[in-house]
């Protein structure tokens, strides 16, 4: 299972601009990372986690149901959320990553590693 966990996060590491892929549990512990540069996947967990608690507060109290992707964009990057089975998929990028290119490899991520966590 760890493995395949790991292979379907270097898989994101292969779109241009994504400098890491972390999947974190909602307690905001990783559950497996693949980083490109220095960048510290347990800082990232603990982030977004807080992060994605606050985005689904906002949802319930207008009724818009649970979050599915969450998107953030900064001056220098991009960070994407996207909910699993028991976490979250996080996509960190650089301005040069092109959202449509995350989005899709995302769908098909989530799928994989939904598979991986449910064997």
């Amino acid at each position: 299972m760890a493995k395949d966990i790991r292979q379907t996060l270097q898989q994101f590491l292969r779109i241009e601009g994504v400098r890491a892929a972390v999947l974190v549990g909602r307690d905001g512990f990783v559950l497996g990372s693949a980083t490109l540069e220095d960048l510290d996947p347990d800082g990232i967990g603990a982030t977004v986690a807080s992060a994605v608690g606050s985005s689904e507060v906002m949802g319930r109290d207008l009724d818009l149901g649970r979050v599915e992707v969450q998107l953030l964009e900064f001056e220098r990057g991009r960070i994407m959320v996207a909910l699993a089975d028991v976490g979250m998929l996080v996509l960190v990028a650089g301005q040069n990553a092109l959202v449509g290119s995350m989005r899709l490899a995302v769908r098909d991520g989530i799928r994989a590693l939904n598979a991986a966590l449910n064997r």
